[in-house]
């Protein structure tokens, strides 16, 4: 509140009585201190009026375009990282499938974190990401996963780590 401060001691306490600092101030309180302190300034050397609320909008539309601007490019280059990376094809397909259908509702948070837990250990022993060959820690570098499911049966599976992608099954289901 202190860049409505420096706003009162330049146009007046007319132009931004209690109520107008009040509706301001509920309009950019979520905004950075910083980028708020920036505009200010701006207004107050570019400005022969006191701005009001529609030209604060209009910065606050700007700042959240630019926001908006940077978390595209970051999440486009986690897009491009993800789909240069070790990753076969259908493994691909199956985690873009497991998080669109987590994202309409169709997974519970402990299947989600579980799903989680599998992708943060098979970034874990993925040499990409570790600068290093290492033997991986859930097949031990033979490329298959044994796993009980829920029904009892157990599972064989074809590790996501460079030996699994060696495999020529993607998976069986063993008694």
């Amino acid at each position: 509140q202190n860049q409505l401060g420096r706003l009162v001691e330049q146009f007046g306490k007319a132009s931004y009585g209690t109520e107008r600092s009040r509706i301001l101030w509920q309009e950019v309180q979520g905004l950075e201190e910083r980028w708020f302190s920036v505009v200010v300034d701006r207004f107050l050397g570019e400005s022969r009026q006191a701005p009001l609320l529609p030209d604060f909008r209009e910065e606050i539309l700007r700042e959240r375009e630019r926001l908006w601007r940077i978390e595209k490019d970051k999440n486009s280059q986690d897009a491009k990282d993800f789909f240069n990376s070790s990753y076969q094809a259908d493994d691909v397909k199956t985690l873009c499938e497991m998080i669109t259908k987590r994202l309409r509702g169709g997974v519970s948070d402990t299947d989600y974190k579980n799903f989680e837990s599998m992708l943060d250990n098979v970034a874990s022993n993925n040499p990409k990401t570790q600068g290093e060959k290492l033997l991986c820690k859930r097949c031990g570098g033979d490329g298959l996963v044994f796993q009980r499911g829920k029904d009892g049966n157990e599972c064989v599976y074809r590790c996501s780590c460079p030996s699994g992608s060696k495999q020529s099954q993607k998976y069986a289901v063993c008694n």
